[in-house]
């Protein structure tokens, strides 16, 4: 239906309705002599009411959640528990004994993210402190004895790389290890029992894997394997005080974890801008 508009038409001092041909509201508004007499010439200025044609429809653009920026520091907290196998061999006749420990561990990391520009890929490097009782025995080569380890710390130094998926990083590391381990050598006959030993520093190398969520700007969680490769050593064992043939040739050491853990990041982590 056609609209109507208002038109003031300049006549002999008065104005009269009439309808527009274009349905655009407008005025005409008539022009006046110097003595305030119509001079029967005008000239048309729109009307000040909103033009009632309709707007086009804007639908607004989904909103996407925001990914977590990973690049800056962290600190962080771990826990879970390990295994390993000794495999011992001993002078003087090369008797040989398969130590198998098991226990638990605990300690805390440090480490730095950064989130290559343009891509899902991410570089890191990370230290790790853990204290250990990772423990076992197993019966000497002489039945007089009996053979005892503890894996009192481990610690590694990695470099780590990994895959964004969302707020999912999944990542695997690499590099250096070292480890303490208690070995003790007790002679449980008469006069006994006697216990020596003492403790040897084993370093290696370690590789492992995990999958590290990002629940909140500065929080995240992970659950990490590791596999820990401290090579051969030969070292004695002192039982009872005295030396005896209980020296170690040679000591192939190999140990395997699981872990929990938190992490806090800090600086560089605000949230990413949204594309959509």
């Amino acid at each position: 239906m056609k609209r109507m508009a208002i038109i003031a038409v300049a006549t002999a001092g008065f104005a009269m309705p009439v309808f527009a041909s274009d349905d655009r509201p407008s005025f005409v508004v008539p022009l006046f002599a110097p003595d305030d007499r119509p001079t029967g010439l005008s000239y048309v200025v729109p009307a000040l009411a909103s033009d009632p044609s309709p707007r086009p429809f804007t639908k607004a653009p989904p909103v996407v959640a925001a990914a977590y920026n990973w690049t800056g520091f962290y600190l962080g907290i771990e826990g879970g528990g390990g295994w390993s196998r000794d495999q011992r061999t001993y002078y003087p006749n090369d008797a040989f004994t398969n130590e198998q420990l098991g226990g638990g561990l605990g300690g805390g990391l440090i480490g730095y993210n950064w989130l290559l520009p343009g891509n899902k890929f991410l570089l890191g490097v990370e230290g790790s402190f853990d204290r250990a009782n990772i423990n076992g025995s197993a019966a000497c080569p002489n039945p007089a004895y009996t053979c005892a380890e503890k894996l009192d710390q481990l610690y590694s130094g990695t470099a780590r790389i990994g895959y964004l998926w969302g707020n999912v990083l999944l990542y695997a590391k690499g590099g250096y290890a070292w480890t303490e381990v208690d070995y003790h050598a007790t002679y449980l006959a008469d006069p006994g029992p006697f216990d020596g030993g003492g403790n040897v520093s084993r370093d290696g190398w370690v590789v492992g894997g995990g999958v590290e969520y990002m629940f909140a700007p500065s929080s995240s969680a992970k659950v990490e394997y590791d596999c820990y490769d401290f090579g051969s050593k030969t070292s004695a064992t002192d039982a009872g005080g005295a030396f005896h043939p209980l020296t170690d040739k040679d000591s192939r050491l190999i140990a395997q974890t699981l872990k929990v853990g938190f992490n806090y990041h800090f600086g560089w982590n605000d949230p990413v801008v949204a594309k959509y």
